[in-house]
């Protein structure tokens, strides 16, 4: 797929996509492995250690995503890498007010929120204190009315070896994102599967384009970015 890929400002008729997680969870490599799939160069510095290597947001522009569908056709994908929560440099509260105010002045322009990604690190052992409060601030920054665009994935199962990552899953599903899933409107999960990550990491965007195609889905906004409208932000 020969697509071109650029840093930019959002415009027109754009579509966004943050990537967001705990530092270290797997968003810089998943934004790469999409960019390596698509024909395009690495550009998101990904992490070794447990600090975050994004301080800043990166806005990744790639043409050609949009081009089967014909409500988004005149639009672009805006890829978006951003620190992580629990970050060593930045609080979350900076971290979420950050986002908020990028996404604010990159809709002035008419591009459009088309999902968001949620990155979750299927090798962790287990689902720790500071895991739920990193869940508890993404749910508070997309609130009820925007989970429909939310896709949590699941990323590293190629570190399986013997332990069960299914069972992790189902854990998370049927636990901790319970409430995220239930009913209509809610967010979904997909796997960044190991054995093809690169055609993984397409299905995944893809899978949130072919939602946002529903021109009912793109003016729906995040919570924290009215609760900014409104002159508040109740983190």
């Amino acid at each position: 797929m020969a697509n071109s890929v650029r840093h930019g400002t959002p415009k027109g008729r754009d579509i966004i996509i943050p990537v967001m997680g705990a530092t270290g969870a797997g968003k810089s490599y998943l934004i790469n492995t999409l960019l390596r799939a698509t024909g395009n160069k690495e550009v998101a510095i990904v992490g070794r250690e447990l600090s975050s290597c994004t301080v800043d947001l990166l806005p990744v522009r790639i043409k050609g995503l949009t081009s089967r569908y014909d409500a988004l056709e005149n639009g672009d994908v805006i890829i978006v890498d951003t620190p992580g929560f629990d970050d060593t440099k930045a609080s979350d509260f900076e971290i979420l007010k950050r986002i908020a105010e990028w996404l604010k002045q990159s809709c002035k322009g008419g591009a459009v929120l088309g999902g968001v990604i949620y990155v979750h690190d299927i090798s962790q052992d287990r689902f720790s204190g500071t895991a739920r409060k990193n869940l508890e601030m993404f749910n508070h920054l997309c609130g009820d009315a925007a989970l429909h665009k939310v896709m949590l994935v699941t990323s590293k199962w190629g570190r399986q070896g013997g332990r069960d990552f299914g069972a992790r899953e189902r854990e998370l599903q049927e636990r901790h994102w319970r409430s995220m899933l239930e009913g209509q409107g809610k967010a979904r999960t997909m796997r960044l599967d190991s054995k093809n990550e690169g055609e993984s990491a397409v299905r995944i965007v893809d899978s949130i384009l072919r939602q946002a195609a529903r021109s009912s889905l793109l003016t729906d906004v995040l919570q924290i970015q009215n609760e900014l409208k409104n002159g508040g932000c109740k983190i």
